[in-house]
């Protein structure tokens, strides 16, 4: 997807404050469901490396005016997903991008968790809203979802925007469908998300490398708790701290621990805590669901090979200079 496909990701982050709906009725608390026949490996734990799994689905990660219930009926999520979209498609940016904007309209609205439907990922605090601090708050709306005004070089542009993460890097909140693929051996865990073509690799360890070694996505490690992957990450690259896709901030010194849990043949459960006392002044969590593709396959997706928005970006920038130099040069 080319780097100016990440507008979705800002248009959406600027519905946490502009965004409102009727209000609905208190939900009530999400029953848990029935494990069915769950696929195994030979060693006995859930499979989760059978097929490829999307997450077809959209979701801001906080709640929004008029949308305080986790949890709502069928029925509500349709009329609510419908106001969702239509808000998000007033934007100038996704008016221009026909690819984002599909990312909306070509989904199976909001997540499915369950049996139910969920209106955002953040499930604890219980009252939707990231227990932010309100300097990270400040500086997150200022130059936040990787929007940055430095326009000088490569290196000045978010990380999205420059192909070095899309959706990939914990904790994984852009939703857009893009299949993941699930490889688990006894020594490690990779997870390949079709989408920018990025891996993770998850070694089983009990501890840490050296906060000197930077991998690119952060250091993760794995562990099995009863039927539940664990993956814990630490040692996030500075680059990402502002995060073009999933709309977040996390600091490079948060841990994230990732949770996958295969509830039925047809579901694994993601929850992710995220662990950063720069940014928020409280632990928080988020949650929703992968479903499998039967039969599916992974292709090759470009970033890097189509990325013409960020030569385009800094070019136009030049030429901006060039103008108002110019102008500067006419005689009063």
């Amino acid at each position: 997807m080319r780097a100016a496909s990440n507008v979705l990701a800002v248009a959406v982050g600027l519905l946490l404050t502009t965004t409102a709906y009727a209000a609905d009725k208190p939900a009530a608390k999400p029953a848990k469901a029935a494990t069915t026949a769950i696929p195994r490996d030979k060693d006995g734990h859930p499979a989760l490396d059978d097929t490829l799994w999307s997450m077809p689905y959209q979701a801001l990660i906080e709640a929004v005016p008029g949308m305080a219930d986790l949890v709502v009926s069928e029925e509500k999520a349709k009329v609510m997903y419908k106001g969702f979209v239509a808000v998000a498609l007033t934007n100038e940016n996704l008016k221009i991008d026909g690819e984002a904007a599909a990312a909306f309209t070509d989904s199976l609205g909001f997540p499915l968790v369950r049996g139910e439907r969920h209106t955002r990922l953040l499930i604890s605090p219980a009252d939707g809203h990231l227990p932010m601090r309100p300097e990270a708050r400040r500086a997150f709306n200022t130059v936040g979802a990787g929007v940055t005004t430095k326009l000088d070089n490569p290196e000045d542009r978010p990380a999205g925007e420059r192909c070095l993460d899309q959706a990939t890097m914990p904790p994984a909140t852009f939703l857009i469908g893009a299949p993941r693929q699930f490889v688990v051996t006894a020594d490690a865990v990779g997870i390949h998300s079709e989408y920018a073509d990025e891996v993770i690799i998850a070694p089983f360890a009990k501890e840490h490398a050296p906060k000197a070694v930077h991998p690119q996505y952060g250091d993760s490690i794995a562990r099995w708790e009863g039927d539940t992957l664990v993956i814990e990450t630490v040692n996030f690259p500075e680059w990402n701290h502002y995060r073009v896709t999933g709309n977040l901030v996390i600091s490079p010194e948060a841990k994230v621990t990732e949770r996958y849990t295969r509830v039925s043949a047809k579901e694994i459960v993601y929850d992710f805590t995220v662990d950063d006392p720069a940014t928020y002044t409280a632990p928080w969590t988020g949650e929703y669901s992968f479903y499998p593709i039967p039969g599916g396959v992974t292709y090759a997706s470009s970033c890097h090979e189509g990325n013409y928005s960020l030569p385009n970006i800094l070019a136009a920038a030049r030429e901006s200079e060039r103008q108002k130099a110019l102008a500067a040069a006419k005689p009063q």
